[in-house]
């Protein structure tokens, strides 16, 4: 019991709430005060007391566990030591010794075969016993690294001259022993009374066990636990996974959901060197978990504490695509103070890596706060503005990820002679360290290679904005974006076919600003989307973004800027300045897109019409509500309505998150919804057709009701709870697609295409079943079908309406698919979103008793009200009143549907 945590052992009865309530409060009722925990309390072994309300616990230090730390964790039997496999593990308190086999040589942890021997002769006559200090290693856990200790062993030697005693009794200092350069033989000193005899032997070149002759550099910080202390004092248990070079890991830690930063990561880790020299992990950085972004924008940002910060900051952001436009504005006030602040290096990792997780977020978040208060266009100011001031130790300072990538450099300016250019070149959808290079001969650029590229011009232009080329040194400052998300306006916003259709590419020289150029600034882009069969590009514009334009929060322009044509498929663009640049082209879907949203949109009108149509009939007569076919095709109509309204109306309501998530839940109900109620027609018509007699089932419609109107609702909820924001603000969304309001991912495939297929799966087989049973000339009302009387019509018909009420034309949207996709799209657009259309005319518009019914509503009677007509029975019948009561009678009597129920 006492090993469960607290708020295990507080929550396991309603006993222990009671001794909760008894603890907070006295007799009286009045509140207690709570006292230190911790006195008269004993954490043993170097433990750390730490008070709580009405608690305390003991944090143990590394090597200990136990309530108060008074257990010794063996690590020798728990296989959790690192001594080497010709070593031998003695387990101490707190620690283990590690001490290499005979035979071996080292510090336990690495051990090498012993080569050295001392030959001795027996030249003394007698035998004395002398202590001979040995060294031994140990792994002292609490120091985290190996220290060594000496512990004396006595042993007995024979006529051992005492300069080997004492060469021998030397104690060992820890060394790193060598791996290259090892010499190839080792002396032996042989002693005797009257001479020393020196020989020397060559060293086996077998290779010894657990060793290496050569060490190549690490280019991977492997990942693993360490244990940290934060900055209440408590021991911290890390683990990062592998890492490589020059980049972070984040730890699989996070803080508590009853914190701030709730979900958040609680630390960041830096695997810093080179392939080239090797790689270590730097020190962790923790997050106080008290802190949100808002709180962090409120910290004023100093020299000192602008590592903290950036660390934080780079943190908060981790999790890009759940951040909210308030969180944006907060995140761009600590970039541009940070920008302000310092130009330390490892300051413009966390930031540039901060502004590459922002860029994840989801777009209308992202135009969002930039209609508030402009933070995109801050954060992109704070990138320039720190690119100006960055310590460049190196003489350049470079960091690439996957959104941005961003490179400064020193450059004399007479080396501007051949001008200087910047590329991403074509290879990888996300930005790679490769790929991005910078030239100081724009000549050798790889044009046909290019994603984006920027050249600047000859020396010759740009010295009429430098004063002074000489000796003068420049700064030179290029940032590719591999998207537009941090330019948003509403020139590009959805409802509009403008797009930026191009990466982002900026250039600027720190100090100078560059205007009305007498040779342009060229910029290559290849076009994000190109001509196809489902899109069409043109007009294209080449752009540039102006920070000052639509009232100063920012919109792209074309001042200054021309396009030059295609080369080798890039859009050639001429400009006369320097800034951020991209190329606008309208986009708009093929023809075949085009021809399906039309077919779409007419067929989902036509079925609205058609529905609604259809239920107001249900609804103004009464006796069209009188059989169980009836019942089942009204709430199979009210599904579908509601399901096409929703389709229509809020499909790409994208610009409210909230809204669209709800019309994405309401979306998917409504359609497992009509899908039951297709099944529910499905297996009634099983009944009515296959099993005829003895097909009475008592309260079919109240199970049908809570199966197709319950069931549903379950799914729809269980798919919107296994991504229940748990985790937000700072989770990942995988409920809804962020381009339309409908599911995505295993939401779509499990709670959607799952329930979907094996409804029409089943829907199939009872199809199957029961056109076969038609087409075999089963019973109908007891009597046989005539083939000469149109009975291979009829059944066609019934077999098209049974189609339509079953929805087997669904099945077409798992066939959209490979070479017969554009074919099977056709099928799908045209016969769902006419499914409803369909059901008016099969089962209301070609109805004679519907028909009979509005004419006498209207006022507009074909004749007596007495007269004869067919009423939907089949049989003649004195009024449709009358006829459907015996209808209804004969279903009750017989448990089944005349066939002309689902069709005149």
């Amino acid at each position: 019991m006492d090993r469960l945590p607290l708020a295990c052992r507080v929550t396991l009865t309603h006993f222990s709430w009671i001794l909760v309530l008894l603890l907070l409060f006295n007799g009286d009722g009045v509140s207690a005060q709570d006292t230190d925990d911790c006195i008269g309390v004993t954490c043993q072994n170097g433990g750390i007391c730490v008070d709580g309300v009405n608690r305390y616990s003991c944090n143990c230090a590394p090597g200990f566990e136990g309530r108060h730390c008074e257990t010794n964790i063996d690590e020798c039997a728990t296989d959790t030591d690192n001594c080497h496999t010709e070593a031998t593990c003695t387990d101490t308190e707190g620690s283990f010794i590690c001490t290499c086999n005979n035979g071996y040589i080292g510090d336990g942890v690495n051990c090498f075969v012993n080569t050295t021997a001392i030959t001795t002769q027996k030249t003394f006559q007698t035998t004395e016993e002398t202590t001979i200090q040995t060294t031994h290693f140990t792994t002292d856990k609490t120091t985290r690294g190996r220290v060594t200790t000496q512990i004396p062993t006595t042993f007995r030697t024979a006529a051992v001259d005492p300069t080997t005693v004492i060469s021998t009794a030397l104690t060992t200092q820890k060394t790193t022993l060598p791996t290259s350069n090892v010499p190839t033989t080792f002396t032996t000193t042989t002693y005797s009374t009257t001479a020393i005899t020196t020989v020397t032997t060559a060293i086996p070149t077998t290779p010894m066990k657990n060793t290496t002759t050569t060490k190549t550099p690490p280019t991977t910080c492997y990942g693993g636990t360490v244990t940290v202390i934060d900055t209440f004092v408590n021991f911290v248990n890390l683990t990062f996974p592998d890492s490589a070079a020059d980049t972070h890991a984040y730890s699989n830690e996070t803080c508590a959901n009853n914190t701030e930063s709730a979900g958040i990561p609680l630390a960041v880790r830096r695997c810093v060197g080179s392939v080239e020299t090797g790689v270590s992990w730097a020190s962790p950085e923790l997050l106080d978990c008290g802190l949100d972004l808002s709180t962090l924008a409120q910290v004023a940002v100093t020299a000192e504490n602008a590592a903290e910060v950036a660390s934080d900051l780079q943190i908060l952001t981790s999790a890009g695509s759940s951040l909210m436009a308030e969180n944006i504005a907060d995140a761009s006030t600590v970039l541009e103070s940070l920008a302000n602040t310092t130009g330390d290096e490892n300051v413009g990792y966390s930031l540039v890596v901060s502004v590459d997780q922002i860029m994840n977020s989801d777009d209308d978040v992202l135009y969002q706060s930039q209609a508030n208060n402009q933070s995109l266009s801050r954060i992109v100011r704070a990138i320039e503005q720190f690119n100006d001031r960055v310590n460049l130790t190196s003489n350049r300072f470079r960091r690439i990820e996957k959104n941005i990538g961003v490179e400064t450099y020193q450059i004399g300016a007479a080396e501007l002679v051949n001008s200087v250019g910047f590329a991403l070149l074509d290879g990888s959808e996300d930005l790679e360290d490769g790929l991005v290079r910078s030239y100081s001969d724009s000549s050798s650029i790889p044009t046909d290679q290019v994603d984006a590229s920027i050249v600047l011009p000859a020396a010759d232009i740009l010295k009429k904005s430098i004063p002074d080329t000489g000796d003068m040194q420049v700064r030179l400052n290029f940032i590719v974006y591999g998207n537009s998300r941090l330019f948003q306006s509403n020139q590009t916003s959805a409802g509009t076919t403008t797009r930026v259709n191009s990466r982002v590419i900026a250039s600027r020289v720190t100090g100078f600003e560059f205007k009305n150029l007498s040779s342009p600034v060229v910029t290559r882009y290849i076009p994000l989307v190109q001509n196809g069969t489902n899109t069409t590009v043109k007009n294209v514009r080449c752009v540039y973004w102006d920070f000052m334009a639509a009232g100063g929060t920012g919109a792209w322009s074309a001042e200054g800027c021309a396009f030059a044509g295609i080369d080798n498929g890039r859009a050639v663009c001429h400009c006369n300045h320097l800034t951020n640049f991209a190329v606008l082209m309208d986009i708009y879907g093929g023809l075949q897109s085009f021809a399906l949203d039309l077919i779409s949109t007419i067929g989902i009108a036509l079925s609205i019409t058609g529905l609604s149509l259809t239920l107001l009939s249900y609804l103004i007569f009464k006796q069209l509500r009188q059989t169980r076919p009836q019942h089942i095709l009204a709430n199979l109509c009210i599904a579908l309505l509601a399901t096409l309204i929703l389709f229509l109306a809020g499909i790409d309501a994208t610009h409210s998150p909230v809204g669209c998530t709800v019309v994405a839940f309401l979306l998917h109900y409504f359609l497992l919804a009509a899908f039951m109620w297709m099944a529910v027609e499905a297996f009634n018509m099983y009944l009515a057709f296959v099993i005829v007699l003895g097909a009475h089932v008592s309260r079919l419609i109240l199970k049908a009701a809570i199966f197709a109107w319950g069931l549903p609702l379950i799914i729809a909820i269980a798919t919107l709870v296994v991504d229940v924001p748990s985790t937000y603000p700072y989770g990942q969304e995988t409920y809804r697609s962020t381009d339309i309001c409908w599911l995505q991912g295993n939401q779509l495939y499990y709670g959607v295409l799952l329930p979907a297929g094996l409804v029409l799966l089943f829907n199939v087989i009872v199809y199957i079943v029961v056109i076969g049973k038609l087409a075999c000339g089963g019973r109908t009302d007891g009597r046989v079908a005539d083939p000469e009387s149109g009975a291979t019509r009829q059944n066609l018909r019934i077999a098209i309406a049974v189609m339509v009420l079953v929805g087997l034309t669904w099945v077409f949207g798992f066939f959209m698919i490979s070479h017969g996709r554009i074919v099977f799209s056709y099928l799908f657009c045209i016969f769902n979103s006419l499914q409803g259309f369909f059901i008016f005319i099969f089962h209301c518009l070609r109805q004679k008793e519907v028909q009979n019914l509005w004419f006498k509503y209207c006022g507009c009677c074909a004749g007596d009200s007495q007269t004869t007509t067919k009423s939907s029975t089949g049989k003649s019948t004195s009024s449709p009143s009358e006829s459907n009561s015996e209808s209804s009678s004969r279903e009750q009597q017989n448990g089944n549907a005349s066939m002309d129920v689902y069709i005149e």
